[in-house]
């Protein structure tokens, strides 16, 4: 993929949908699970778990697994430098 008008186009209109139709979205979640619930959730949501070993073990991979691949994505992409001017 190049930087060429297009692409930086579309990816100002996605940034922008991203942020006036997924934020709204995300914080609404996060009040409405407050209102629900309180603080009495714990800050680690696996010790909630009331089931079984293996959900609590499938949380905690799952968690594990994003914490990598987030840092894999992440952390080489702030190391590059381009040159192109971004207007």
């Amino acid at each position: 993929s190049t930087l060429r008008r297009p692409a930086v186009k579309n990816m100002k209109a996605a940034l922008l949908m991203q942020f006036t139709v997924g934020l709204p979205i995300y914080y609404g979640v996060t009040v409405i699970g407050y209102w629900a619930y309180g603080a009495e959730v714990s800050a680690y949501l696996p010790e909630q778990i009331s089931g079984p070993k293996w959900a609590k073990v499938l949380a905690n991979l799952a968690m594990f697994v994003q914490s990598v691949v987030s840092q894999h994505v992440t952390v080489p992409s702030s190391s590059f430098s381009t040159s192109v001017n971004i207007e």
